[in-house]
């Protein structure tokens, strides 16, 4: 599943309640989530050098697993990315769980005679709306605050992520980033959280 998104980073809590207050938003259901994410790797990064991220993530009592691979596209503002998820009963990495055959194969032949480790988390709570435009597009807007933590260190996440849920009119994402963002101080961002905790975990020299 190709997963496309665009980000914005709000630049302290006084925008981030205005933000809330969009009358767009409130003409739209929400739900609430505390997630936690546990991110995994090699102690060589292998999967980062690879353009991957795994990660697995506990919400309500239940685990996802997700793999993610990057889509790169020097021209775009977007976060592109393949993704895989799976249901997993516990917070471990369990291969055995990816359908995908490809994947599976190139996964096999990175972590050979490795191990994955725990990397970094994030912990954050997300608001979560569904817009759909007047051509049919349907778009995920989430509002996620909190913090990517690896060991003593930590960084603060307070974003709004735009994902393409049904349609692939791109210029859908640009427009209600234009609506959501007006008065208000956002800058466009493509780092990851999984590229924010992997900064953080090479300035711990944990990987290599």
């Amino acid at each position: 599943m190709l997963e496309i998104e665009l980000k914005l980073v709000l630049t302290n809590s006084f925008d981030a309640a205005i933000f809330l207050k969009k009358k767009l938003l409130e003409e739209l259901e929400t739900q609430r989530h505390i997630l936690h994410s546990t991110y995994f790797d090699t102690p060589q990064a292998s999967l980062q050098q690879h353009k991957m991220a795994f990660r697995i993530r506990q919400a309500a009592g239940f685990f996802t697993q997700t793999i993610k691979k990057s889509v790169v596209d020097s021209t775009c503002t977007l976060q592109k990315n393949f993704e895989w998820n799976a249901a997993l009963s516990q917070l471990s990495p369990d291969l055995s769980k990816i359908i995908d055959q490809n994947l599976r194969r190139e996964l096999a032949i990175l972590l050979k005679n490795t191990v994955l480790l725990p990397l970094f988390v994030t912990n954050f709570s997300r608001q979560t709306w569904f817009y759909t435009s007047d051509c049919g597009t349907c778009v995920e807007i989430a509002f996620d605050q909190g913090f990517i933590l690896c060991g003593e260190l930590r960084t603060e996440i307070c974003e709004i992520e735009l994902e393409l849920k049904r349609g692939t009119n791109e210029h859908v994402l640009y427009d209600l980033a234009k609506q959501l963002s007006k008065g208000i101080n956002v800058s466009s961002d493509v780092s990851s959280k999984a590229k924010r905790g992997y900064a953080l975990a090479h300035t711990l020299k944990l990987i290599q």
